[in-house]
């Protein structure tokens, strides 16, 4: 039966009730009961074919559904643009890994984010860009060709918290400075994430007063602040260590790169991450001081210590006798990268974390002498301490770059480790001898990751030592 049979039976199915209607309808001298009779036949041969009609419609109605199913959509829905256009924009911000990086690749200068690309596709990616109000969340005011930029973000991003970075590295005049710190000044109460970078201790403590001027920063949570001039630390003066204290009151993670803070100051309290580098020796914290941060921030869950040398003299290790004195249930990731002996040897020490999983370690500061110097005896108990049985069942990441290690004391530091599944070696000697003490201690079962960087041999050992470890027949394939 075909489109038009079905148009013609619904057209008979009107005229049977108009003919109904008519031959019902009471004449003179007609008995009326006769007549209610035949109306309560005939309306219920009615009923039943309004009951088929319906069920006719409803299986129409199925059919349409089909076919707007089977019929690709010409458009994506604006929902749909919008969450792949912020998808796009968040892996643009994420910063590469440095160990990804492709040496021989050239960069492309003319790689531009979605935001600047993505409105001169066409007209509704335009309005689709312009009206996704969390793509603009992010202020880069590095250079003065990116003030307009910035206060055409801040008018978009509407009433979002916003992540800032400001680069004040006096190198093409400091005129913009003021128009941009003017422009961020009314906005700061969004302000979620805050980066600023300068080569020069007036600008940074100048962004500091200015900044602050608005009043509180209710989201802050985020704050990097990082010194570009080379082999020099940026020492804040006492008004702007005051000001930047009250401002980081209730930041969760703080990032100093080359910039001092007393170590009493009350910004090192109650921090989920910390990250301290290029300290000078005459400002790095004695291990009492890293002692106290660590005892005021219990929920810390990532620690980074880069390139901190205290002047002090390295110290004969301890045994590592005395029970852990800080219990930091929260902590996850310890990257310790150039540090002086006591400070880690300390932190070492006194810490116990149950939830470590990720311990990156790379040489520490010292004194050396022949053989294995007392700074590195110091490092590898310090790692002993810090991966020992406390957490020893919690590591999974494990990376160590520089250092003289035999074998026996390699494997001695890995065997408590049942849980690690990744292992990095940076710039060691003897990992042949390692990986084959891996396999026959039986170590590491759970190893499914092995990362070996320039970390040479001068004959097919090594090879041989890799082939072994992989078809060790006690540890899956990977």
């Amino acid at each position: 039966m075909g489109v038009g049979d079905v148009s013609r039976s619904i057209h008979d199915y009107l005229d049977l009730v108009d003919a109904l209607q008519q031959s019902i309808s009471p004449q003179p001298g007609h008995d009326f009961e006769v007549n209610y009779c035949e109306i309560d036949g005939m309306l219920e041969k009615i009923a039943n074919l309004e009951t088929q009609f319906r069920l006719g419609r409803s299986k129409l109605q199925n059919i349409r559904n089909q076919s707007r199913v089977l019929i690709p959509p010409n458009r994506l829905p604006t929902e749909i643009f919008s969450y792949i256009f912020y998808l796009c924009f968040q892996s643009e911000a994420e910063p590469v890994d440095p160990q990804l990086w492709d040496e021989d690749a050239t960069p492309d200068d003319d790689t531009q984010s979605i935001i600047s690309v993505g409105p001169q596709v066409c007209h509704h990616w335009r309005d689709v860009i312009l009206g996704t109000h969390k793509l603009w969340t992010s202020i880069d005011l590095s250079s003065p060709a990116s003030l307009y930029d910035a206060d055409l973000a801040l008018k978009r991003s509407k009433t979002l918290p916003l992540a800032i970075y400001l680069d004040l590295v006096l190198e093409e005049g400091e005129g913009w400075h003021k128009p941009a710190l003017d422009l961020l000044r009314p906005h700061m109460s969004r302000c979620r994430e805050l980066s600023m970078h300068a080569n020069n201790l007036e600008a940074m403590g100048h962004a500091v007063h200015q900044l602050t001027k608005s009043g509180d920063m209710p989201l802050l949570r985020d704050v990097t602040l990082t010194s570009r001039e080379a082999g020099e630390v940026l020492s804040l003066g006492e008004t702007a260590i005051s000001l930047f204290t009250a401002m980081t009151q209730a930041v969760d993670y703080l990032h100093l790169l080359g910039v001092f803070l007393p170590w009493e100051s009350r910004s090192f309290t109650n921090l989920v991450g910390l990250t301290l580098t290029h300290i000078d020796d005459t400002r790095a914290p004695t291990p009492a001081q890293m002692e106290t941060i660590l005892r005021s921030c219990p929920l810390l869950e990532y620690l980074e210590l880069e390139d901190i040398a205290p002047l002090l003299p390295p110290v004969e290790p301890p045994t590592f006798t005395s029970p852990s004195s800080i219990v930091m249930k929260a902590l996850d990731t310890v990257k310790v990268q150039r540090v002086g002996v006591p400070i880690f040897h300390h932190i070492a020490d006194v810490i116990s974390a149950p939830a470590l999983t990720t311990v990156l370690f790379a040489d520490s500061v010292g004194r050396p002498r022949a053989g294995l110097s007392e700074v590195e005896f110091g490092a590898h108990s310090a790692l002993f301490s810090l991966t020992s049985a406390s957490h020893a069942v919690s590591l999974q990441y494990l990376s160590i770059e520089l250092g003289t290690w035999s074998s026996s004391e390699f494997i001695r530091l890995l065997k408590p480790l049942e849980s690690l599944q990744d292992l990095r070696l940076s710039l060691m000697k003897g990992v042949d001898n390692i990986l084959a003490g891996l396999v026959s201690e039986g170590c590491c079962t759970d190893l499914c990751a092995l990362t070996l960087i320039e970390c040479y041999s001068q004959d097919a050992s090594l090879f041989k030592a890799i082939r072994k470890l992989a078809s060790d027949p006690e540890r899956e394939s990977h």
